[in-house]
């Protein structure tokens, strides 16, 4: 009598063995895999630039201001991409910037129209880290270069005594910058909103100064999906042969951050 009784013992035994080592593997094959320490950051902007400053040839100079209202008569055209790649808490840190601007001045008809058209390429990259990670604040700091190219065109129409003048120059460069950034998360990220402030300054051997500041309030929609709207102010010094730049542009900024 004991010898059966005995074996059906074992056999559940062996039976609840066998359900509850099946039952731990599928919760272990069901556990989330570790989180990557790799993501990326892609962020098509929008930036409505005015112009200010002045614009010097071995000939003639302009001055132009355009201010915010007169940004869509000016912004000819456009192409702005920011993008990041995080490894842990290092991360590189790229944004593009081409506009094609143009602004007329005023002589009056003694001496003619001025007249100017810059075609900028801007591309900044920068090595990062994020020394601040907390829910309420993070804070990176960033050295790189930011790479310029400029073509610009300078004319004036010709009046009583200037007859119709023309210049046009090609000038690229680049410039060391330090830069600093601070995300602020509402309600220590339990919110979607959060604030943004980016500010970077350098130079060279060419440019007296270059620096520019941006502050934004953004909206998270979900995890892979934000936007954002601020405003964005970038100052150029930079004098080569007989050509000089001292321009400054600004003007509202908006975009759609997509996170992966």
């Amino acid at each position: 009598m004991n010898g059966p009784r005995s074996q059906l013992a074992c056999w559940v035994l062996l039976c609840a063995i066998l359900l509850n080592t099946a039952m731990v593997g599928s919760a272990r094959a069901e556990d989330p895999a570790p989180p990557s320490p790799w993501s990326f950051q892609l962020v098509p902007y929008l930036w409505l630039v005015g112009i200010g400053g002045d614009i010097s040839g071995p000939r003639e100079s302009v001055s132009v201001n355009a201010g915010i209202g007169d940004v869509l008569s000016h912004l000819d055209g456009g192409l702005m991409l920011v993008g990041e790649a995080h490894y842990r808490q290092w991360f590189l840190f790229g944004d593009f910037d081409y506009a094609r601007l143009s602004a007329d001045g005023s002589w009056g008809p003694i001496v003619g129209t001025p007249s100017a058209t810059l075609t900028q390429y801007m591309f900044t990259v920068n090595g990062s880290y994020r020394f601040v990670d907390m829910p309420s604040i993070k804070a990176d700091a960033m050295i790189g270069t930011r790479i310029f190219s400029f073509d610009t065109s300078l004319g004036t129409s010709g009046g009583l005594v200037l007859p119709p003048l023309s210049d046009s120059a090609s000038i690229t460069w680049a410039d060391p910058i330090l830069a600093g950034r601070v995300i602020l998360p509402f309600d220590d990220g339990k919110a979607p909103w959060f604030a943004t402030l980016y500010g970077d300054v350098g130079g060279g051997p060419n440019s007296d100064l270059t620096w520019q500041f941006f502050g934004g309030l953004g909206y998270n929609f979900n995890k892979t999906i934000a936007s954002f709207l601020g405003y964005r102010y970038l100052e150029i010094q930079h004098s080569t042969g007989s050509y000089s730049f001292r321009i400054n542009q600004q003007g509202p900024m908006l975009g759609v951050i997509f996170r992966f």
